[in-house]
């Protein structure tokens, strides 16, 4: 039986440190980042995992391409994605937009889009995966994920810390800057000047919202 795993969600929500978590199981062969595109991806006959976070907002097309593989969609605070996605190193932003999408408005957009979609219909698909969630209670979470996947649990899984707080390269990602996991959660407190410029939006995306 081959095992498969697509990774969704808006860039800057967790999805490359949901990949490397695959990268350390031995029943995986491959991992494919969103710039290592398979040919013939539904027909592959080894057990893979794929990054897609361009795709985020087309599950119905690659579920059609792969009925059998299951989807795990990654979310985050918006707030947290926000800062995050100031301090991406290219200044254009275009490694992070898919097409449609420019500036900071358009990545709002399209979390707020994706968030709502996968608030309603995720469930139909695969499972959500919070990275506070995955930051804050490692082994719980990725334990559960792969009990989910009906892979047996290898401590090799947790690797994906040490590469995290080590600054460590990771294959198809030659000149990301890693940084430590547990300062990805509320680091938004300490960028009060940016949830500021977007409060009103930010108001839209989460109740109650306030500085």
């Amino acid at each position: 039986m081959i095992t498969s795993v697509i990774i969704q969600g808006v860039p800057r929500t967790g999805t490359t440190l949901m990949l490397d978590i695959f990268r350390y199981i031995s029943v995986i062969d491959q991992v494919y980042p969103e710039n290592l595109i398979p040919d013939e991806l539904p027909w592959l006959d080894h057990n893979w995992v794929w990054k897609r976070p361009f795709n985020c907002l087309d599950t119905e097309r690659l579920h059609n391409l792969c009925p059998t593989t299951p989807f795990i969609f990654m979310v985050r605070d918006i707030r947290d994605c926000i800062v995050s996605w100031y301090h991406y190193p290219d200044p254009d932003k275009t490694l992070l937009m898919p097409k449609g999408y420019k500036g900071i408005d358009g990545y709002i957009q399209l979390w707020k889009g994706y968030t709502a979609w996968v608030s309603d219909n995720a469930y139909k698909y695969g499972m959500t995966v919070s990275l506070e969630n995955l930051i804050e209670d490692k082994f719980f979470t990725v334990r559960n994920i792969l009990k989910w996947l009906h892979i047996p649990f290898e401590q090799s899984a947790m690797a994906f810390v040490d590469n995290y707080i080590s600054n460590k390269p990771v294959d198809g990602y030659p000149h990301r800057n890693w940084v430590s996991p547990e300062k990805k959660v509320g680091g938004w407190r300490n960028r009060m000047d940016l949830m500021k410029k977007h409060a009103e939006v930010l108001k839209e995306c989460i109740p109650n919202f306030a500085i």
